[in-house]
């Protein structure tokens, strides 16, 4: 399932923008998935949104995922979340990457021509989370929900 929401993403041939120079370093303004759909562009925290929202649309419990200057989409393997709507220790989530229970990609990569397979987009999500003080946080959507956060 989860290549065939990647390919949906790469047949609507939605581009990749990048955030407005107006905004701040330390914020950014979301569109909804469906102004992203419709308009078919979005930031790469765009893109992360509409993917979580399609992985939750089809059962399985979605993270975002922030590193600087970036944000990633991702969902559990296994039917877990974590114990808290977030955590900034990036050792926790490469652990959780390595054993399988989480997988991570990058949803930008979907938007390159010629397309990147879901391989290159987790290889890239990987090589984001390398460097452990580029990492900021993964919000747990299920944790969130449970915890009354949205």
């Amino acid at each position: 399932m989860k290549c065939s929401i990647n390919r949906a993403l790469q047949r609507l041939d939605v581009t990749y923008v990048t955030p407005p120079a107006s905004f701040d370093a330390g914020s950014q303004k979301l569109r909804f998935p469906g102004q992203v759909l419709e308009h078919r562009m979005g930031t790469c925290a765009d893109l992360t949104v509409l993917l979580a929202a399609c992985l939750e649309g089809i059962g399985l419990n979605p993270v975002l995922v922030v590193v600087k200057g970036h944000a990633l989409p991702g969902a559990w393997l296994v039917d877990d979340w974590l114990p808290s709507a977030s955590t900034d220790d990036p050792v926790t989530v490469r652990k959780l990457v390595a054993a399988g229970e989480l997988l991570l990609f990058d949803a930008s990569a979907a938007t390159l021509r010629p397309p990147v397979p879901l391989a290159g987009a987790e290889r890239t999500a990987s090589a984001c989370l390398a460097d452990a003080a580029e990492f900021e946080q993964l919000v747990d959507v299920k944790a969130a929900r449970i915890a009354r956060i949205f």
